[in-house]
């Protein structure tokens, strides 16, 4: 639930609760999100995700590409600006 929970975050469907941060407790919102992240991905919006299924897999694939795009516009801005660039966690 958690790794779920972090990678929905990322991707910007999951917003934690102000003074919890992400738990391993399943809520709510996660599975909102999850059917939000479905939907967008045109998966069957059951709001659930198991290992290895269609949606875990594409939340990966997702995910990949994700930081995939980040480590290249690091790159391209330590190449501008030096090797002071970092994109914070």
């Amino acid at each position: 639930v958690h790794q779920i929970k972090k990678a929905l975050n990322r991707l910007g469907y999951y917003i934690p609760y102000e003074k919890i941060g992400i738990t391993d407790i399943p809520d709510a919102g996660v599975f909102e999100a999850l059917k939000e992240f479905q939907r967008d991905h045109n998966l069957l919006a059951t709001g659930t995700a198991k290992p290895d299924d269609e949606t875990d897999a594409t939340l990966e694939l997702v995910r990949a590409k994700g930081f995939a795009h980040e480590a290249a516009v690091l790159a391209d801005l330590e190449r501008q600006y030096g090797s002071a660039v970092r994109i914070p966690d």
